[in-house]
């Protein structure tokens, strides 16, 4: 789905906390920013969307509206959710495995130990 709307009302139809909200001084900047967000139907509803949002600018350089083209996610997001929680916890106990342990433990900066 696609529509031109301002970047008023796209701060406003998107203003669900997300864990990469839409960066807008890059859509100022770059003029287009993607990634996924979480935004709130009108049923009150939440759900993952990726959202690709692109300025359109006249001949003059200046930003005439914004296009922003959004997918739902919800299946792949659920079924990504699903591989790394089978990847990392017990389906048992549902505590974290040692693979999750060594994950951690590799990102960890070990350095300062002696």
């Amino acid at each position: 789905m696609s529509s031109v709307r301002s970047l008023a009302y796209l701060a406003q139809a998107y203003k669900v906390k997300s864990s990469t909200p839409p960066a807008w001084d890059s859509i100022k900047d770059q003029g287009l920013w993607k990634g996924e967000i979480l935004a709130r139907h009108k049923n009150g509803e939440i759900n993952p969307k990726y959202l690709h949002i692109t300025a359109v600018k006249n001949a003059e350089g200046i930003v005439t509206n914004y296009v922003t083209t959004h997918t739902n996610i919800p299946l792949s997001k659920a079924a990504s959710d699903e591989i790394e929680r089978l990847a990392f916890y017990d389906q048992l106990t549902k505590l974290p495995n040692r693979r999750l342990f060594l994950d951690r433990l590799v990102s960890v900066d070990c350095s300062h130990v002696a």
